[in-house]
């Protein structure tokens, strides 16, 4: 399979479209997306084989009070079912990876559900690794 993958630092109509359709699952929002890349902490990159969106990531920049250098968050990841086991998502993991190279930053880090063995081996697949394996991390989460 070709896939293209492209920063998109602006999303238009007929983009947008297409990306909504690839993911129809989640609530989309063309004036919400064409915010959140507006704010230079925030990244999104798209996979596509000619008109179609095939994969997504996106993420965070993260600025340090204690001075070190930034970090990425990868806050989401997705492959169309159709474009999986194809090389998209560690393309587009290696894409941040660039990106973090380039802008001097730090660490790139994600979570994921230990049940989500599919994440995992794309994440290590792409080079991460598990740190503090025995002392696993916990997430909690506060209702607002």
């Amino acid at each position: 399979m070709d896939y293209e993958i492209s920063y998109i630092d602006e999303i238009d109509k007929s983009l947008f479209n297409q990306f909504k359709a690839a993911f129809p699952s989640s609530e989309w929002q063309l004036e919400h997306t064409q915010q959140f890349i507006a704010d230079d902490h925030n990244h999104l990159l798209l996979a596509k084989t000619g008109d179609e969106v095939c994969g997504f990531v996106y993420y965070y920049i993260l600025d340090r009070l204690d001075h070190r250098q930034k970090e990425i968050l990868i806050y989401e990841i997705e492959v169309a079912e159709k474009c999986r086991q194809q090389g998209v998502g560690t393309s587009l993991v290696e894409r941040i990876k660039e990106h973090a190279a380039e802008n001097q930053i730090s660490q790139i880090w994600v979570l994921t559900n230990e049940s989500n063995t599919a994440a995992q081996k794309l994440y290590l697949k792409a080079g991460a690794s598990i740190p503090n394996a025995e002392d696993k991390d916990v997430m909690f989460l506060f209702k607002v």
